[in-house]
């Protein structure tokens, strides 16, 4: 229901509003991958709320009502300073469901992870303080959140630090794991390696992933990043960690220990319940304190730095851009992981840009000069390998005049990433295998046998095998279009997270090759 009325943030001006249930909206606090936060008043209690709605599309998706609802189940139940309170979850005119949770005014902690602002370590290790008695208090009603980041947690004008959005929140009684598309569930960046591989997940999974937002505020940067979500996951999966005072040598030992800690790859290496967690993060707090104190003597016993003096000098920062208040209500963790729902990654490094300057120099002279030839008007000139597939493919369907070059295009383009995607299902599997088996990776034809796969997901977008090579810490290989291992048509994905390799896709520039053939022949005749 809209309707004109007053807006005390307005100025007074007559603006349309709306209404939802008993609450009038007063702004957007913004969008989200499935739907909008919205700041309201109720007006039986006479306070702010946050409102939390699906858009038209996730109403009909019964995942994502699942989800949703689920998230509103879950929170409800917990009581703790550092839980955004959900009041309840209630429904519209229309019969459609929307949460009611407690308005937070504050920063998403992403913002104290980006630098711009020199914050106490003191205080930093407070904030991951608060983060973990927060589920702690939840993993006590055997919950766990499997998405704790940065911007899940809210830091309000006081420092004071909630947790908010329990949609992909798990019950330990609940042993599924998988969505219902089989896609696993988490932020990559942050997502704990168990969790990666769709094995079963506790509460030192939100451990690992507090871990990686503490890593993050002391360095600024994550502990892991890659091009794309897949390379990111087999990173956390199998690459060792840096410990954070080699990118950061101001962060002190013991933080340092109790993140590298946090973060081992084996969930029996971590801490394994938040009480001897709290424990190390308080002596560290306290060590903190006292050598902060004796560098700044001015301040107080009882006192580290006036949240309103460091919210000040944030906003004076403007770090990441204007921006408006509590926007980490609209981070709803990754689901059917996508590259652009990822984190805005950090800066490389001067040293990263030299070197792939370097290498894009390298690549573009390759470029040039393989295009050189191709165009040199010699009588001899041989067409490109792709260029006679695109051929043998158009003259095998002269007869049904069905097919283009534009239709060859698009279905390499299709195999492509068919192949891509299978290559990457096959890696987690293959880990996990790797994991279970005292380190021996295992074939292709094993996983289909032990009916870890399907037999389709074990051949390229071809139809030919998938091979699992243990060649530098293991490579998942696909032959490609010309079914020949160790040609330039390989696609390569190593197991350890370095470069891999995928082959360029068919283009108008091989289609030109065999229209200047067909001219030529036309001539002749």
């Amino acid at each position: 229901m809209t309707e004109m009325r007053p807006d005390s943030e307005s100025g007074g001006l007559k603006i349309e509003t709306r209404t939802i249930g008993r609450y009038t909206v007063v702004r957007s606090l913004g969008r989200g991958g499935m739907g909008e936060v919205l700041k309201a008043i109720d007006h039986v209690h006479n306070r702010h709320v946050a409102l939390k709605v699906l858009d038209a599309e996730a109403y009909r998706d019964p995942e994502a009502l699942r989800r949703f609802e689920r998230e509103a189940r879950s929170a409800m139940a917990l009581d703790h300073p550092n839980i955004a309170h959900i009041y309840g979850i209630e429904h519209d005119q229309r019969g459609r469901p929307f949460i009611v949770m407690e308005y937070i005014e504050g920063e998403p902690l992403d913002r104290f992870a980006r630098g711009g602002v020199q914050v106490p370590f003191s205080q930093l290790v407070d904030f991951v303080i608060q983060a973990a008695k927060g589920l702690q208090c939840a993993y006590r009603h055997s919950i766990i959140h499997r998405d704790i980041k940065p911007s899940n947690l809210l830091v309000t004008n006081d420092f004071v630090v909630k947790i908010i959005d329990f949609g992909l929140a798990k019950s330990l009684w609940d042993q599924s794991f998988l969505t219902a598309t089989g896609m696993v569930v988490g932020t990559p960046r942050y997502i704990p390696p168990e969790q990666a591989m769709g094995r079963t997940v506790d509460h030192r999974s939100d451990i690992y992933s507090l871990g990686a937002t503490f890593y993050e505020l002391v360095t600024h940067q994550c502990p892991f990043d890659g091009d794309t979500p897949m390379a990111i996951m087999l990173k956390h999966i199998n690459a060792p960690l840096v410990p954070p005072y080699m990118i950061n040598p101001q962060v002190p030992g013991d933080i340092s220990e109790i993140i590298c800690r946090m973060m081992a790859k084996d969930p029996n290496e971590r801490y394994q319940d938040y009480e001897s967690l709290l424990q190390d993060l308080e002596a560290a707090k306290l060590h903190r304190l006292a050598k902060e104190r004796r560098t700044h003597p001015q301040h107080g016993a009882d006192e580290t730095v006036a949240p309103t003096v460091l919210l000040d000098e944030l906003a004076e920062s403007n770090v990441g851009g204007s921006h408006a208040p509590t926007t980490g209500y609209l981070s709803e963790g990754i689901v059917n992981i996508e590259p652009n729902e990822l984190p805005e990654a950090p800066p490389p490094s001067r040293a990263r840009i030299y070197i792939l300057s370097l290498i894009a120099l390298f690549v573009l002279a390759i470029v040039v000069v393989t295009a050189l030839r191709q165009v040199e008007d010699t009588p001899d000139r041989q067409p490109s390998w792709l260029a006679l597939r695109i051929r043998e493919w158009v003259q095998g369907s002269r007869k049904s005049e069905s097919r283009t070059v534009e239709d060859v295009i698009r279905e390499d383009n299709e195999r492509i990433q068919q192949t891509v995607q299978r290559m990457e299902g096959l890696a987690v599997r293959a880990l996990e295998y790797k994991r279970q088996n005292a380190g021996r990776l295992p074939t292709a034809r094993e996983l289909v046998r032990a009916g870890v796969i399907q037999e389709a997901d074990a051949v390229d977008g071809w139809g030919h095998p998938l091979l699992i090579t243990s060649e530098e810490g293991g490579k998942i290989v696909a032959t490609g279009r010309d079914g020949i291992e160790r040609t330039s048509d390989d696609f390569v994905l190593p197991l350890m997270g370095g470069t891999r390799i995928i082959p360029p896709p068919l283009s108008q520039s091989d289609a030109a090759i065999l229209a200047q053939e067909r001219e030529g022949q036309s001539a002749s005749k």
